[in-house]
């Protein structure tokens, strides 16, 4: 039987190796390991933890983009612990944050296929996104057509 709990702070300690397993905190001090603010829930297989999720939200007018870490054990991998998470984090932890309309960003790492398809199960649909940084010197861009314009990105084109 598998059931999702929210960490208190205080347990985080008490699942390190858990933790450290699924990528949540790298190899570096607990300390320096958890972005704030963050919350942790971890999947029980019985009363054995088998996977977790970091949800480090940032609020925008209701809006909230969440970036998810985590994963389960590799042995209980394609059991069900992965999608209790994700049910978790959206039953409980987006009504916790308050949000209405959620974007989760899916890195490129070992297990974000897995993800992709668990929150396309669910209702969330894959958008294309290039990264765009502002320039930290001069562009130096010489003979533009006539009708561009480079600009930088405002927080609110975004």
């Amino acid at each position: 039987m598998l059931s999702v709990r929210l960490l208190d702070t205080q347990e985080f300690s008490e699942h390190e190796d858990l933790l450290r397993a699924t990528g949540v905190i790298g190899e570096g001090d607990m300390s320096q390991g958890l972005d704030s603010p963050v919350e942790i829930a971890v999947v029980y297989r019985g009363r054995r933890p088998v996977g977790c999720v970091a949800v480090r939200p940032q609020k925008r007018d209701g809006h909230v983009v969440a970036d998810l870490r985590g994963g389960v054990l590799v042995g209980d991998r394609g059991r069900g612990a992965g999608g209790a998470l994700i049910d978790w984090f959206c039953d409980v932890g987006i009504v916790e944050l308050g949000a209405q309309v959620i974007e989760v960003v899916v890195d490129d790492g070992v297990g974000d296929d897995a993800l992709r398809h668990i929150l396309s199960e669910r209702g969330f649909v894959a958008e294309d996104f290039v990264e765009m940084t502002a320039p930290t010197c001069e562009l130096g861009v010489r003979g533009l057509p006539d009708g561009v314009v480079i600009s930088l990105l405002e927080e609110s084109d975004i």
